[in-house]
C-alpha cells in the first residue's frame, strides 16, 4: 500500500464527518427554503417522496413501470401528512425493499443556499439513478422529470432535472448535467461546482467528503483503503469520483459557455467567466487548488461556519485573490457589481437589512468600502436609464471582448486539448458576433439583461437644418442642452435602433419637431417597423438556437420610399422618375437577418434606386450562396403615396428583375429611367449598372461582348411594342439572328448571337436581299466555327402603322455569294489586341501593318466603285485562332471590328473625296 495512505482516520473521525456534513447540509436546505414560497417549499420538500414512490395520484406520475425508490430514504411522519393533505387522501405507504430502490440520491447544486440565491433563482436538481437503467427506462424516467418541472413550473419555480448515472460520471462520461448544457465540455469544472455547491434532499452521500483535500492526488486508492477497512460500512454513500488536475481543455469550453451566456445573463457569466479566466492562469502558473478543494479544507477545519462556506462568496474571494495579485482594479469593481446584482439586495433601505443574506452581504460591502451614495446607485440600477446603461453595456462589452480574446490566446495555445464540439463553438461564435459585433449600419442592442426595461414616456424626434445633418431622438424636447440619446443618417434606422432597445412600446409618445412629417405618419411608420423587427435579442433566445447551427442569411427586407425632407415635403426637384411615371428620390432599407440582426441604409438621389436594387441582390445572392431554401420577404412602403403606385411598381420590378438576372446566369435587364436606360447585370456576385442617356447609347451596350450567354430582358413597362421588344422575344437563345429592317433606302441589321450580344449596323442600300446576302456570306466566312456551333437564322422586320412584327426567313433566298474573290475587300485582323492589328487586301493591293487603313483609304476611290464596303470579309485565320490556345471570339466580336473597320474608311474616304 501506498505510505501515505497507511494513516487511516478512525472510525469516530469518519462518523464525525458524516455528522458535519449532515449538519452544513440541513443549514443549506433551511436557507434554501426561507427564499421560497410556501406552495414551493411544499414542493421541495416532498420532491424526494415523488421519486420515491410511483403513485398516479402524485405528480410526475407518467405511467406503471418507471424507476422509483431513493435509497436510504425514508419519508417522515411529517411528510406523508402533508403529501395526503395535498395530494394522496388515502396514501397507504410501505416500506421498499433495498432491490427496488432505483434511485441513488437527489441533489440540488449551483446558487441556492448561498447568498446569490434570491427569489427568482432556478433550482438545479442531480436525480442519480443506478447505472445499467436501459433505454426505455431512462426514457420514463425522463418524461417523469419533465412532468415534475412543468408541475414546478405552475407554481412559479424554475426547476431542471439532470438525469446522472455517478458511475459514468466517475468514468469522465457526462451528457448535459446543467441548464447551460456543458456536460461533454467541462467535465471536472462541473464536478468542482457540484462539490462546493450541493444539497442532499434524499439518498446517499458522495464519497468525496471522506477523501481529505491531501489525498486528492491519491483519491481511488484512498476510498479503497477506507472500504477495505469497513470504515464506510456504515454510511451509504455515492461515488462521482474526485477533482485532480483539471484539464487545460475544459477551461476552453467554459470560456465559450459563459460568453454564450453573457448574452443573456452578463453579470452572472462574468462571474464564472474570470473564474474560467483564473483557474486557467493558475493551471499554467500549476498552482491550482480548485475552489471544491479550498473549501473542503474549510470544512474539514471549521464545518460549522456557514459563511465561510457560502459558495458565491468563496467564488468572490478567489477572484478578489486574483484581480488584486494582477492589479485590475476597474475589473474587481465590475466583479463586486455583478457580485451585488446577482444577489438582487437593495441594503441601502434600512428595513432590507435583516436576514441571512443580508447580512452576509454587509460584511462584504464594509471590506469593498461603497459609499452610500454609491450603494443607492446601484440599487436603484433596474431603473437606470439610457445614458447609464449605455455606459455600463460598454464596460461589459470591453470585458467580454478581453475575455474572448484571452480566450482566444488560450485556445491558440491548448485547443487541441478541449473538449467542446467544433459544431458547438460555431454555434457559440455565431451568437457572440450576433450580439455584440459592432460595425456599420447594425443596430446595437444595449439592454442584456442590465435593466428590465429602457422604456420612454416622450420621445422627441427631429433633424437639425443644417445639410448633412443625422436625424436625432431625445428624452427631451429640443432645443436641449443634452446630447442626442442616439443619431441616425436615416429616419428608419434611428426607429428601428429606438424599438430594437425597448425605448418605445404601445404607450409611448413619440413627438415630431420639424416640418413635412406628422406625428400620426411617424407613428405610422414605427408601428409598422415594429411589426417586422425582432422583439428581443435571438442570440439570447433559446428557442432560436437552431437559426444559428446554420450561417447567417438575409430573412427580410422593409423598404420605404421618400422619407428625406424632398419626399417629406413633397417637392424633389432631383428626383429619380422611373419610366416616366414613378418618382423615387430615396429609399430606406431595413434588413433582418436569420439571426436576428437589423441592418439600415439610406440613399438618395439619382442612384437611390440601383443601389436599392443592389441591395435587394446581394440579399438574395447569400441565400442562394448558404443555399437557404425560403426566399427573402420583401415588404415596400411609400407613406407619402396613398395608392402606393410606386411600391407595387417596385414590388414588380423585383420579381422582373429576379427571373431575369437572378435565375438566369449572365442575364441582363433593360429599365427606363425617364429619357435615360439603365442595363442591370450580376458580375463577380454583385449587381452592375450601366446608365445611358438615350437608345441609342443603349443599343450600343448591348452589342458588348459576354463570358456566356446572356439573355436580355426588359422591365414590364420599358420600349414595350418597339422593335427591341419584337428581337428579344423572337431571337432563338444561344443562336445566331439576324434581324433586318429595309425602310428609306436604308438597311437597319439587328444580330443576336450565340451569347446574347445584340449588335446593331445601319447600311445605305437599294437592294437589301444583297446587302443582307453579302451580310450573312460576312458571317459564314468569318464565324464559320460559330455558325456551325450554334446555326444561324433570319428574320425580317414589318412596321404596320407602329406596330411591329417579324417574319422568318429561309436564308437560301439571299445571295451570299455573287462577288468572286478579287472583288472582296479581305481584312486579317490580329485578336486581341487595342487598336485592333489590321492588313487589308483587295484586288491584288495590299495594305499591312500600322496604319493601314489610313493608307488604303487614301489609295481607294470610292467614286470609281471599284470597291464595296459591304464586301467587307475576315480571313478565316482573323481570329483568336491566331492563337490556337486561345477560344473562337464570339460572332459580336467579328461584327464589332467589322463595324469598326467599314467606319474608319469611310470616315477617312469622306475626309478626302475624289477629285
Amino acid at each position: 500500500m501506498n505510505s501515505a495512505l497507511t494513516a487511516m482516520p478512525s472510525r469516530e473521525s469518519v462518523l464525525e464527518i458524516r455528522q458535519r456534513v449532515l449538519q452544513v447540509n440541513r443549514d443549506r436546505l433551511l436557507s434554501t427554503r426561507s427564499m421560497l414560497k410556501p406552495q414551493q417549499q411544499l414542493f421541495l420538500e416532498l420532491l424526494p417522496l415523488f421519486f420515491h414512490l410511483n403513485h398516479p395520484m402524485l405528480p410526475g406520475y407518467v405511467g406503471q413501470f418507471v424507476a422509483a425508490g431513493v435509497i436510504d430514504y425514508e419519508p417522515s411522519e411529517e411528510t406523508l401528512q402533508r403529501a395526503q393533505d395535498f395530494y394522496v387522501k388515502s396514501l397507504d405507504y410501505q416500506r421498499l425493499l433495498p432491490a427496488e430502490r432505483q434511485i441513488q440520491g437527489v441533489f440540488i447544486m449551483g446558487s441556492c443556499g448561498s447568498v446569490a440565491q434570491e427569489a427568482s433563482s432556478d433550482l438545479d436538481i442531480w436525480l442519480c439513478h443506478k447505472p445499467g437503467l436501459d433505454a426505455a427506462a431512462l426514457g420514463k424516467l425522463q418524461q417523469k422529470a419533465e412532468a415534475l418541472m412543468a408541475h414546478a413550473a405552475s407554481i412559479e419555480l424554475d426547476l431542471h432535472i439532470f438525469l446522472v448515472d455517478a458511475a459514468q460520471m466517475k468514468a469522465e462520461v457526462s451528457e448535459q448535467l446543467s441548464a447551460e448544457g456543458v456536460g461533454s465540455s467541462q467535465h471536472y469544472l462541473l464536478l468542482d461546482e457540484f462539490y462546493r455547491s450541493h444539497i442532499l434532499l434524499a439518498g446517499q452521500l458522495p464519497q468525496w467528503w471522506f477523501v481529505p483535500t491531501e489525498q486528492e492526488g491519491n483519491y481511488s486508492e484512498y476510498l479503497t483503503a477506507l472500504t477495505e477497512s469497513g470504515l464506510l460500512a456504515d454510511i451509504s454513500t455515492l461515488d462521482f469520483g474526485g477533482v485532480p488536475d483539471i484539464p487545460t481543455g475544459e477551461f476552453i469550453g467554459a470560456g465559450i459557455w459563459q460568453l454564450y451566456k453573457a448574452i443573456r445573463s452578463p453579470y452572472k457569466a462574468i462571474l464564472k467567466l474570470m473564474l474560467a479566466e483564473a483557474y486557467a492562469d493558475a493551471h499554467i502558473q500549476q498552482n491550482l487548488t480548485p475552489l471544491c478543494l479550498q473549501y473542503k479544507q474549510q470544512f474539514y477545519a471549521d464545518g460549522q461556519c456557514a459563511e465561510s462556506l457560502d459558495n458565491y462568496i468563496q467564488v468572490y474571494r478567489y477572484l478578489e485573490d486574483y484581480l488584486l495579485g494582477k492589479g485590475q482594479l476597474e475589473r474587481l469593481e465590475l466583479i463586486r457589481r455583478a457580485m451585488y446584482f446577482k444577489t438582487d439586495l437593495s441594503l441601502s433601505q434600512d428595513t432590507e437589512r435583516s436576514g441571512w443574506r443580508q447580512q452576509r452581504m454587509l460584511s462584504l460591502l464594509v471590506d469593498w468600502g461603497w459609499k452610500d451614495e454609491q450603494l443607492r446607485n446601484l440599487d436603484t440600477h433596474r431603473h437606470w436609464r439610457l445614458r447609464r446603461v449605455r455606459e455600463e453595456h460598454r464596460i461589459l462589452v470591453a470585458e467580454l471582448t478581453r475575455s474572448y480574446r484571452l480566450l482566444q490566446e488560450f485556445a491558440e495555445r491548448y485547443g487541441g486539448q478541449a473538449k467542446i464540439a467544433k459544431e458547438e463553438m460555431a454555434v457559440l461564435g455565431r451568437k457572440l458576433f450576433a450580439a455584440f459585433e459592432r460595425k456599420s449600419h447594425k443596430v446595437e442592442w444595449l439592454n442584456p439583461g442590465i435593466v428590465a426595461s429602457l422604456v420612454e414616456a416622450q420621445l422627441y424626434v427631429s433633424r437639425p437644418e443644417k445639410m448633412g445633418s443625422k436625424w436625432q431622438v431625445n428624452s427631451t424636447p429640443p432645443p436641449s442642452s443634452e446630447a442626442p440619446l442616439y443619431e441616425h443618417e436615416s429616419l428608419t434606422g434611428l426607429l428601428s435602433w429606438c424599438l430594437c432597445n425597448g425605448l418605445v412600446n404601445e404607450r409611448s409618445r413619440l413627438n415630431w419637431r420639424g416640418s413635412g412629417l406628422t406625428e400620426k405618419g411617424l407613428l405610422k411608420l414605427a408601428q409598422h417597423l415594429n411589426a417586422h423587427l425582432p422583439k428581443s435579442l435571438m442570440a439570447a433566445d433559446a428557442s432560436q438556437h437552431s437559426a444559428f447551427t446554420k450561417p447567417k442569411v438575409p430573412t427580410r427586407l422593409l423598404i420605404y420610399l421618400n422619407l428625406d425632407e424632398q419626399g417629406l415635403h413633397g417637392l424633389g426637384a432631383s428626383h429619380l422618375s422611373v419610366g416616366g411615371h414613378y418618382s423615387i428620390h430615396s429609399a430606406d432599407v431595413v434588413e433582418v437577418s436569420s439571426w436576428g440582426e437589423v441592418n439600415s441604409w439610406s440613399y438618395s438621389g439619382g442612384e437611390a434606386l440601383f443601389q436599392v436594387l443592389q441591395r435587394w441582390q446581394l440579399a438574395l445572392s447569400e441565400r442562394r450562396h448558404f443555399n437557404a431554401t425560403e426566399s427573402v420577404q420583401v415588404i415596400v412602403e411609400d407613406f407619402k403615396q396613398t395608392d402606393q403606385s410606386t411600391a407595387q411598381w417596385l414590388s414588380a420590378l423585383f420579381s422582373a428583375l429576379q427571373k431575369a438576372c437572378l435565375e438566369q446566369e449572365h442575364g441582363r435587364f433593360v429599365m427606363s429611367l425617364g429619357q435615360e436606360f439603365m442595363l442591370l447585370q450580376v458580375q463577380a456576385g454583385e449587381l452592375q449598372a450601366t446608365r445611358t442617356k438615350d437608345f441609342a447609347e443603349l443599343i450600343q451596350c448591348l452589342g458588348r461582348g459576354q463570358s456566356g450567354y446572356s439573355r436580355i430582358s426588359l422591365a414590364p413597362d420599358c420600349l414595350a411594342g418597339t422593335a427591341l421588344s419584337m428581337i428579344l422575344e423572337t431571337a432563338p437563345s444561344q443562336q445566331i439572328s439576324v434581324f433586318y429592317f429595309f425602310h428609306d433606302g436604308v438597311l437597319d441589321v439587328f444580330s443576336s448571337d450565340e451569347r446574347g450580344s445584340l449588335f446593331y449596323s445601319s447600311y445605305p442600300c437599294s437592294e437589301p436581299e444583297i446587302t443582307v446576302g453579302r451580310y450573312l456570306g460576312f458571317l459564314q466566312q468569318s464565324c464559320k466555327s460559330n455558325i456551325e456551333r450554334s446555326g444561324i437564322n433570319v428574320f425580317a422586320l414589318e412596321n404596320q402603322a407602329g406596330h411591329w412584327s417579324c417574319e422568318a426567313v429561309d436564308i437560301s433566298v439571299f445571295e451570299t455569294d455573287e462577288l468572286n474573290e478579287s472583288e472582296r475587300l479581305i481584312a486579317d485582323v490580329f485578336l486581341p489586341s487595342s487598336p485592333p492589328h489590321v492588313d487589308l487586301y483587295w484586288a491584288g493591293q495590299q495594305w499591312l501593318g500600322e496604319g493601314s487603313l489610313q493608307r488604303a483609304a487614301s489609295d481607294l476611290n470610292p467614286s470609281a466603285k471599284e470597291i464595296q464596303l459591304d464586301s467587307l470579309y475576315f480571313k478565316a485565320s482573323a481570329n483568336a485562332q491566331n492563337n490556337a490556345l486561345l477560344p473562337s471570339p464570339q460572332t459580336a466580336v467579328f461584327l464589332r471590328y467589322k463595324h469598326y473597320i467599314e467606319q474608319r474608311l469611310l470616315d477617312r474616304v469622306m475626309e478626302n473625296p475624289a477629285s
